[in-house]
């Protein structure tokens, strides 16, 4: 790792109000011409240009406003700042949103208390002091953003780029660690109202079933990184497999077919095995030939095997074993299934319409109540053979 992109930092507690926000944040100018000369940043209306700036729509501070004054300061992401010149300022590089969140809660709370107005106390105090994390290093700005930058996984050069979905997921995992307190080995995931998944959900804007979701997928997939076939390959276990995983863990109906731990997520040993088998991630070449999970897709065609009560047991195991040892994708033993499924079906149809017919004497009188009883018992096995031979959803 290059020396240069790592940052030498010191957590700091702070009044808001010694924090400067950024009037040349990249996200506020595209121009050079815009930007503010460095000497004129902590001037009163510097700073109030920033923060009206800051509170317009596209920034969704207003979002971030509400979710502090409901649910208090979460510090989930950091806040990076730097010592501004030879003052008590710093001046915040990463974090603009949030510390300006931070300055109009704490302007409201001061308005309503010179108003005599009741205020939260609670957060009142919580916001006197936030933690950040301060730069050391002295370098020229630019160089200070690219280390930002490299710490964050982001580029705030032209547009936000988007992390994959295995980087979001870690990203995730890391917050849920650093705010319960727990390490890697020590995870366990808290289900409570208002636990440490639900503060997650409602720092990051997303749903708690999301965050569970994807720290059960950075989880398994962190498990089968260790397991010895696949560590031994030279490319291991790839961030592009994440659908793989995500789609298999988000599948009520297959956890009893692939076991975990319900509050560390850690996957059984038998689990492990069955993901490498189906999957085939230990193939030297990376390319998972000969895998019977070839996407995603397929894991909701094995739970259908699993699940399906179109089969016996007895049928059940058979197509579980094409799938697991004869390595046959879920939706091809499925179509093979169901084609055996239609045709003892119309067997039945045709052998309930023989029982019908045999019971009718050819000498009965057609208006007779036995021989319209017949007759519709035959067009009724008629009409449903009909529908099952149009019907598009059925398997030919």
């Amino acid at each position: 790792m290059s020396k240069s992109l790592v940052p030498d930092l010191t957590p700091l507690s702070i009044s808001p109000s010694l924090l400067l926000l950024d009037p040349n944040n990249p996200r506020l100018h595209s121009h050079k011409d815009d930007r503010i000369p460095e000497d004129q940043y902590e001037r009163s209306e510097v700073q109030k240009a920033t923060s009206d700036k800051m509170l317009q729509k596209r920034f969704n501070v207003a979002e971030l406003i509400e979710g502090i004054e409901i649910n208090g300061f979460i510090p989930v992401d950091h806040i990076f700042v730097r010592k501004y010149r030879n003052s008590k300022y710093f001046l915040v590089l990463e974090g603009n949103r949030r510390v300006t969140a931070v300055k109009t809660i704490i302007a409201r709370i001061e308005e309503s208390r010179e108003a005599g107005q009741d205020i939260d106390e609670a957060l009142a105090n919580q916001l006197s002091e936030i933690t950040v994390k301060q730069i050391n290093d002295s370098g020229p700005e630019d160089q200070i953003r690219e280390q930002i930058t490299y710490l964050l996984g982001v580029r705030h050069h032209g547009s936000l780029k988007k992390w994959s979905s295995f980087a979001r997921a870690k990203d995730i995992y890391l917050k849920y660690l650093a705010l319960a307190n727990q390490t890697a080995d020590s995870f366990q995931w808290d289900e409570s109202a208002n636990g440490t998944g639900e503060q997650i959900a409602r720092s990051l804007s997303i749903s708690k079933k999301d965050v569970e979701l994807s720290i059960r997928t950075f989880v398994a997939m962190s498990q089968l990184a260790n397991y010895a076939p696949i560590k031994k390959t030279k490319h291991g276990m790839l961030p592009k497999w994440f659908s793989l995983f995500h789609d298999s863990l988000n599948k009520k109906n297959l956890e009893s077919y692939l076991p975990r731990d319900n509050q560390t997520f850690q996957l059984t040993e038998e689990a492990v095995e069955k993901y490498d088998s189906l999957c085939k991630f230990s193939e030297p070449s990376g390319k998972r030939e000969n895998a019977a999970i070839t996407n995603p897709q397929e894991w909701g065609k094995l739970a259908q095997l699993l699940n399906g009560k179109d089969a016996s047991e007895a049928q059940k195991q058979e197509n579980l074993r094409l799938v697991e040892q004869d390595s046959m994708q879920p939706s091809v033993v499925q179509a093979k299934h169901k084609q055996k499924v239609n045709a003892l079906t119309w067997l039945k149809w045709l052998e309930n319409m023989l029982s019908i017919t045999s019971d009718i004497d050819l000498s009965d009188d057609t208006d007779s109540i036995a021989a319209k009883d017949a007759t519709s018992g035959i067009l009724k096995v008629l009409d449903e053979l009909n529908t099952r031979d149009t019907d598009p959803t059925e398997s030919k």
